[in-house]
């Protein structure tokens, strides 16, 4: 499912390029844009859908603070691309910004994020994988 997300200006600290990027804001809570390692594609993902709730059921406290980022790490990749839970830019693939939430540009569409590979597995083998992306 597509969701319409505001879109914000960005710039990289490594290249100087600005982009625009998707964004909730401040204002929505559990949920979270998903970035290709090189940036140019996206996806959304809802911390509060069946299978966010059962990898977040398999998390001690320790690891429980990486939330995001190991859903992003067994996401589906798209394009080939694995998922990160930061801004990347799409220019340089970096990750560091000058700032991040710049003027508002417009909307675009973003794709869910999707856990195809993983949402079928049992308990034991999902908390298997989960290790091996913590670890």
């Amino acid at each position: 499912m597509n969701k319409d997300v505001a879109t914000f200006e960005a710039k990289c600290a490594k290249c100087g390029s600005q982009f625009e990027h998707p964004s909730f804001g401040d204002f929505t809570y559990g949920e979270i844009i998903l970035y290709t390692i090189d940036g140019l594609q996206k996806a959304w993902a809802n911390a509060f859908s069946a299978f966010p709730q059962r990898v977040k059921s398999m998390l001690d406290p320790p690891r429980s603070k990486k939330f995001w980022e190991i859903l992003a790490s067994v996401a589906d990749p798209i394009d080939g691309q694995k998922l990160v839970a930061k801004i990347v830019c799409p220019n340089c693939a970096s990750d560091h910004m000058d700032y991040w939430n710049g003027k508002q540009i417009g909307v675009t569409p973003i794709q869910e994020a999707t856990f195809s590979h993983l949402c079928e597995l049992d308990d034991a083998t999902l908390a298997i994988e989960i290790a091996a992306v913590t670890d």
